[in-house]
């Protein structure tokens, strides 16, 4: 399991073999975390619970370790918000 807390719209995007995960984290009041799986174990990607406020529907997509997330923003009233995550 990636997470000890509920995790719901869970979104998965591979990259040079490295999955990716995006999802709205229970425990961090449903924002949204994004992880990566390598070396045998999860990372987070940026900082966890990283959104707003609480997000619904979440994509991923990762292109060279480029980390970008969309959700449906609750700080917007549902409205789409896109992100970088990965700090480049």
């Amino acid at each position: 399991a990636f997470s000890l807390h509920q995790a719901n719209f869970i979104s998965l995007s591979v990259d040079n073999e490295i999955p990716y995960i995006t999802y709205s984290d229970e425990r961090y009041t449903f924002r949204i975390s994004a992880i990566k799986f390598e070396d045998g174990s999860y990372s987070f990607v940026g900082s966890p619970g990283f959104s707003d406020s609480g997000v619904g529907y979440c994509a991923i997509a990762v292109e060279e370790g480029n980390v970008y997330t969309a959700f449906s923003d609750g700080a917007v009233k549902g409205n789409i918000t896109v992100m970088n995550c990965s700090g480049k």
